[in-house]
């Protein structure tokens, strides 16, 4: 199985960035701000990552099964009032990642934010059972999220919204 996970939509967020896992070992990482040279890369999509994982990895975008997004894109787009299907978000994403155009945008999948920190653990060092606890800034609706990985299988055991965010708190402290 070859996945290319991928941080960053078209030009939002800041810190783009492209990882190769193959077969369950991660092969490659990097972030587009050191291949473009501009610090957090904001409003860049992680094309250059991107093209240098597959590099790295000896890969074509043939041989990728899954392209794994760590947001939730068409619920983030409707929560800022732009309403999409989620094959017109792939098909957006796939785009502004330069993939040619035979990619399927069934190959992509959209992953809530606070599960694709979870399964970026567990799905590297799976220890069953185990407890996730998830803090940053935020995810879609949430700021920290606790997680129960039992038998491959992840399940969300609760989550604080944006209004409790440490992260929000350490930005604010810090500034």
């Amino acid at each position: 199985m070859q996945i290319l996970g991928v941080n960053g939509f078209e030009d939002w967020f800041h810190d783009p960035a492209a990882c190769l896992v193959s077969d369950g070992r991660l092969t490659c990482f990097v972030e587009e701000e050191r291949l473009c040279r501009v610090k957090h890369a904001p409003g860049a999509p992680p094309k250059l990552a991107v093209g240098e994982c597959l590099r790295v990895g000896g890969r074509q975008w043939e041989d990728i099964d899954v392209i794994a997004v760590g947001w939730d894109i068409p619920t983030l787009m409707g929560l800022g009032g732009t309403h999409t299907s989620v094959g017109d978000a792939a098909g957006r994403l796939l785009r502004s990642l330069g993939a040619p155009s035979h990619v399927s945008p069934k190959r992509v999948l959209f992953v809530p934010h606070h599960e694709a920190h979870a399964w970026s653990v567990v799905g590297l060092h799976p220890v069953s059972p185990s407890l996730v606890v998830v803090a940053d800034g935020q995810g879609e609706f949430e700021s920290t999220s606790v997680f129960r990985f039992e038998n491959g299988m992840l399940k969300r055991l609760t989550a604080l919204g944006p209004a409790h965010s440490l992260g929000y708190f350490y930005e604010a402290a810090s500034a």
